[in-house]
């Protein structure tokens, strides 16, 4: 038995729910049958799942996003030629090492002798934590950045709990129930890492849903972005804590709070009132840097470049031309150009990774660009990278 959760696109996942259940899938009663509460042949219906199937389900679903993200076959990754940049597998391995080493460096200072001045030991983590914000920008996208920093932070929050709070507690309650008086440091180290827990809390929220918010990643200074969001999540918790231990009520925070905001607005909004000279002239003369490369000649060369060139033309250039005319898009983002066929070829890289690798292009598909089509370009990016060994 399996559910089609959400249409046909879900056959992977119907495949999987079959073979879950112990019944050999049929690849053709999969993609056939339509998309409600069917059997596996598609003959008899059932009422919406309950519950704890919807549960099973959800289970699979995270399964195979794992499986598709993390062990993913190494014909599927994309080089960087045009950009200087750490090769892939380097890059996977920042992913996985990033959120390691961010706790066990945070760790470590923890129990250094800055463990004993927590003030001194939160102004060396704020540093850090701007250092990592800028070190990742400069291997990732903004939206890439921002939520590999979310992902270190929380682990450091989530390790704090599971590694230090919970086990010292443990220890503290032990002792009382044997009788004994408890160390004071368990209950010292413990405080000090729910602070930082504390403080940390609205700023990993925000990182972990700022992929919806584009305005504050999509700039130059996404990295600052980071540093300022930290302390907005320092005053705005300052706030609370005060007003909850009933020391004071710091309402001057809220006025630190809404200046870092208006900082950050100027910064996201910085690309539309600046632009760095090179963008300018590109955008004002249509010049293009020339093929120099055997691996950008090799793309020109692509058998079927002429489909690649008019797959640009009708789904990307509503944008990305001189004078753009969609909507209200003054304009090319990122001051990219890609009206003549020298500058597709030298621009191939960002358009694989906007529209092949991920579906951040067209926008929400705004010109409708088909999988065929996406599946081409992809095509003409490896055939001239191969060719080009």
């Amino acid at each position: 038995m399996y559910y089609s959760l959400s249409g046909s696109g879900n056959a992977k996942f119907k495949m999987m729910a079959i073979t879950a259940a112990g019944n050999k899938p049929d690849t053709a009663s999969v993609l056939s049958v339509p998309d409600r509460c069917c059997t596996a042949s598609g003959t008899s219906c059932k009422p919406k799942p309950t519950d704890k199937e919807m549960a099973k389900i959800s289970k699979l679903r995270l399964f195979q996003f794992t499986v598709d993200k993390i062990v993913t076959p190494a014909e599927a990754t994309i080089p960087n030629i045009t950009m200087t940049a750490p090769p892939n597998t380097s890059i996977g391995t920042v992913e996985i090492a990033a959120p390691i080493f961010g706790w066990l460096g945070y760790d470590v200072l923890c129990r250094s002798r800055l463990g004993n001045s927590p003030t001194s030991l939160m102004l060396a983590l704020y540093v850090i934590l701007i250092g990592l914000a800028y070190l990742l920008d400069q291997i990732f996208t903004g939206r890439a950045a921002f939520l590999h920093l979310g992902a270190v932070t929380a682990t450091i929050m989530s390790f704090n709990v599971l590694f230090i709070i919970i086990p010292n507690q443990k220890i503290v309650v032990a002792e009382l129930k044997a009788g004994k008086v408890p160390d004071a440091k368990y209950g010292q180290i413990a405080k000090l890492r729910s602070t930082h827990n504390n403080y940390l809390t609205l700023p990993v929220i925000f990182f972990m849903l700022s992929n919806h918010y584009p305005l504050s990643h999509s700039t130059d200074y996404s990295w600052l972005i980071a540093s300022l969001v930290f302390l907005m999540g320092v005053s705005i918790r300052h706030y609370f804590n005060s007003r909850h231990a009933r020391v004071g009520n710091p309402v001057w925070t809220w006025a630190l709070t809404a200046g870092l905001f208006v900082i950050i607005i100027c910064l996201s909004l910085a690309p539309l009132f600046k632009q760095s000279s090179d963008e300018l002239v590109l955008i004002e003369s249509g010049a293009e840097r020339e093929i120099s490369s055997p691996f950008e000649q090799k793309l020109a060369d692509f058998h079927r470049f002429e489909d690649v060139r008019d797959i640009i033309e009708a789904r990307c250039t509503v944008c990305h031309t001189e004078e753009p005319y969609f909507g209200a898009i003054r304009w090319p983002p990122k001051g990219l150009i890609l009206d003549t066929e020298g500058q597709i070829i030298t621009s191939a890289y960002q358009i694989i990774t906007q529209s092949v690798l991920s579906d951040a292009m067209p926008p929400g598909n705004a010109s409708y660009m088909e999988a065929e089509k996406r599946a081409l370009l992809l095509d003409w990016y490896r055939h001239a990278f191969s060719a080009a060994k």
